[in-house]
């Protein structure tokens, strides 16, 4: 008897874990096949470009997540200091305490910058405006707001890296919970 079909969702959750793994440029075709047991060609009829269909997809998938998961919960008109809260929570339970690599790193090396560029530079400039949009509401000019959003994000991929690299996901973890208040101190 074959072995049942696999959704293109659950193919994707299998490419992610391999593409985070290895990044884009370490990850090979045998590595995919091998993750999501399929083959060669299996792959190909869920992803006819071959890899770099499975890195879009896996960064449209993850995108949206991250969306639902991070952003859209956040109530621009809602208590400032609360949304940063609830949006540091949210990126902690996202990266899972620190302990998986943000895919917009690891497309962003090697090859993958050029194939992923865009996408990667529109989800960085979302991510940017929600969090200067809150803090426009608290008070700050929007160059500063702007500014602080971008220190925001490398504080985040900077904590990520370093809990990754150490073994110690405490340091993401302090890192978040330390976000909010930085980011509102005047």
């Amino acid at each position: 008897m074959p072995a049942p079909l696999k959704t293109k969702e659950e193919v994707i959750e299998q490419l992610t874990d391999v593409f985070r793994e290895h990044g884009y440029t370490g990850t090979t075709l045998s590595m995919l096949s091998e993750a999501t047991g399929l083959v060669k060609a299996s792959l190909y009829h869920y992803f006819p470009r071959g890899k770099k269909d499975m890195g879009l997809a896996v960064l449209e998938q993850v995108g949206d997540r991250f969306l639902q998961e991070v952003i859209e919960p956040i109530d621009l008109d809602g208590n400032i200091s609360e949304q940063l809260e609830l949006m540091s929570l949210h990126l902690i339970k996202f990266y899972k305490d620190g302990r998986v690599a943000c895919l917009l790193e690891v497309f962003s090396l090697g090859q993958a910058r050029e194939l992923f560029q865009d996408i990667i530079k529109k989800r960085i400039e979302r991510l940017t405006n929600v969090i200067a949009s809150l803090l426009q509401k608290a008070g700050f000019d929007s160059e500063q707001s702007r500014q602080r959003a971008i220190d925001a994000i490398v504080q985040v991929e900077g904590a990520l890296v370093v809990a990754r690299a150490s073994g110690d996901r405490q340091v993401f973890i302090d890192a978040m919970q330390v976000l909010p208040t930085q980011l509102l101190r005047m």
